[in-house]
């Protein structure tokens, strides 16, 4: 039995095998709880939301509407990323270096995931966002629950969340993270590593609504060639039939205790034992 479970573990366990990332397209829509803005210039696929008055402010939150197909990282790259849309800043003003305001919500971030054979699969991110304005520049940035890295002087980390989806055979990880979706660049000695490019944002008007595009985020996606439950099921039933028709088949080790007959007594069952009644011997 301990065998037959060890071997159990090892399928499922061992199920799960990395790979070479594969052909897929994903798109996304973002949505906050908070009431619709209007008279604030948006694009296709964007909202409004109000999050203030005097002055009005809030979010324009855009998704990627369009399929758009997901590429490794850079050559040879097991996950790839990409852009999961925005949350930028918007406040109705004249001027903007006098505006000193902030709030918070909740966002909720859809991922369609789409295979080379047409499947879609499907995962979900929410939580809190703060957005606001201060010195002259907007602000947004999504929050996360952060873990203490147990060292001294370094303050408690956020944690991006992960979702994951199967997809036919394949399982998918997604990450969403606050930013701009990273480059790569090949260094010297072959390796691929991040590459940063500093910039400044800058608010931009169009008629009485400032905006800012500070609030970006982004997607990295892994992606693992798993079997189907059920076939995984019939594969460890597999393995246990097999175990135990082997098991059936292996010559026995066990010897049987034979068991011997008993010495004939010299006396009969209920006359008391020899001990207590003298024997009678025959007479010739």
């Amino acid at each position: 039995m301990r065998l037959l479970t060890t071997i159990g573990l090892f399928v499922v366990v061992s199920s799960a095998v990395a790979g070479p990332l594969p052909t897929f397209e994903y798109r996304t829509t973002l949505r906050t709880d908070l009431t619709p803005a209007a008279g604030v210039p948006t694009i296709a696929g964007e909202t409004a939301y109000q999050m203030g008055a005097s002055p009005t402010f809030g979010v324009i939150a855009g998704g990627v509407p369009d399929w758009t197909t997901g590429g490794p990282a850079y050559p040879g790259a097991d996950f790839a990323v990409g852009s999961a849309g925005r949350l930028n800043p918007f406040a109705v003003a004249d001027r903007v270096d006098s505006v000193s305001v902030g709030g918070n919500g909740r966002y909720t971030l859809d991922v369609e995931l789409r295979d080379a054979a047409g499947r879609v699969g499907v995962v979900s991110f929410s939580g809190r966002f703060e957005a606001g304005w201060w010195d002259s520049n907007g602000y947004v940035g999504l929050l996360f629950d952060t873990i203490d890295p147990g060292t001294g002087g370094i303050p408690p980390q956020p944690v991006p969340p992960t979702r994951s989806v199967r997809i036919g055979g394949t399982l998918y990880d997604v990450r969403l993270d606050n930013g701009w979706a990273p480059l790569y660049r090949q260094t010297d000695d072959g390796h691929w590593e991040k590459e940063w490019y500093p910039a400044d944002s800058v608010p931009f008007r169009d008629g009485g609504v400032w905006s800012e595009g500070v609030g970006e985020l982004n997607l990295t996606v892994t992606a693992s060639e798993t079997p189907e439950p059920g076939t995984l099921i019939l594969a460890g039933v597999g393995v246990c039939g097999a175990v135990a028709a082997w098991c059936r088949r292996r010559p026995s080790t066990h010897v049987s205790a034979r068991r011997l007959p008993a010495p004939p007594l010299p006396f009969r069952i209920g006359q008391g034992s020899p001990r207590s009644r003298p024997l009678h011997r025959c007479r010739r």
